[in-house]
């Protein structure tokens, strides 16, 4: 209402007499409010004075310095709830309420693997796995049209190309292990789109080997699940401070290998820089620009600078370049 009060006209109010703003009914903006108020009575607005005062909620009571827990009331006004109380209020009600979430999760895993992080969240291992994992039992179980509580990624694929194959429509596949037909639609459309790009690679560059699967390559190796339910192996990832001495010749002689480690990269720049070459030598040898270089560079430097502190803990770039520096060289 108070965006069209200046387009009002003017009015003498049939109910008061008074000039002011036109509202509706032939009164001004007071009277019609006044007739809202007491319910839109057929005889129209009562007179003015006949709205009573709305009582006052605070009247009768003290100010007080402090509440009940000793909190100080200053700049409160009486009546007024005092926030560091309602702040251990809801404190105490958050740590009941985590209390009784955890018990219930626990309640609900009994027996399985769970574990707790660093935050103090506890999962289950046995029934969170990652979104490549894939379990043939769970598969099965959403063929036969008794499906698991939960799938993975690669498993509702898995599943939905299985039922395509055997002529099963989306309806029918959402009904199969709980979902829309549209999420069935999207999942088989996705996986589609995947081996179209894999064609369509393969047509552009023929002589590319097709990607092998994640447990061909790392068939033998030292692989294990960490608790989010990714799969990582061990012998292929090396830490930030791990050095493999033939990585950083290589990368020395301009044949870098597919991963190169910090500590490593910071090994073979320093070497380079030994050995007097350019910023665009050894992006070149490293297979990156020369502003990254430089850049890399710099933060090897005042690495290898604090190595050299009491404090540091992390590699020790002087005596490793010393320990390997015949290797290098």
């Amino acid at each position: 209402m108070s965006a069209d009060r200046d387009r009002r006209r003017t009015i003498r109010c049939a109910c008061c007499g008074t000039e002011g703003q036109h509202r509706g009914y032939g009164w001004i903006i007071p009277c019609y409010a006044r007739w809202v108020y007491h319910g839109r009575p057929e005889g129209g607005p009562p007179p003015v004075g006949a709205t009573p005062r709305k009582p006052n909620a605070f009247r009768g009571r003290k100010r007080v310095d402090v509440c009940v827990r000793n909190h100080s009331r200053e700049g409160l006004a009486p009546g007024a709830a005092c926030p560091e109380c309602a702040t251990e209020h809801s404190r105490r009600h958050e740590v009941a309420r985590r209390q009784a979430r955890r018990a219930a999760f626990f309640d609900r895993h009994v027996g399985h693997d769970t574990g707790e992080r660093s935050n103090g969240i506890v999962f289950c291992r046995t029934c969170r796995r990652g979104d490549i994992s894939v379990d043939k039992d769970a598969v099965r179980r959403v063929l036969d049209g008794d499906p698991p509580g939960r799938l993975s990624v690669a498993e509702r694929e898995l599943v939905v190309v299985e039922l395509r194959r055997r002529g099963l429509t989306y309806q029918e596949i959402g009904d199969r292990f709980g979902c829309s037909p549209g999420a069935a639609w999207r999942i088989a459309s996705r996986v589609d789109a995947r081996q179209e790009n894999l064609q369509l690679i393969q047509r552009r560059d023929p002589d590319k080997p097709a990607p092998v699967p994640w447990d061909e390559r790392h068939a033998g190796h030292d692989t294990i699940v960490r608790a989010s339910g990714t799969r990582c192996c061990r012998s292929c990832w090396r830490g930030d401070y791990d050095v493999d001495e033939v990585a950083v010749q290589r990368a020395v002689d301009g044949d870098p290998p597919a991963r190169l480690s910090i500590a490593e990269r910071q090994l073979a720049l320093l070497e380079m820089q030994r050995l007097g070459l350019t910023y665009d030598q050894i992006g070149a040898r490293l297979r990156c620009t020369p502003e990254a270089a430089a850049v890399a560079l710099a933060r090897a430097n005042a690495n290898a600078s604090a190595s050299r502190s009491d404090t540091y803990d992390h590699v020790d770039v002087e005596a490793i370049l010393m320990e390997i520096g015949s290797g290098l060289t």
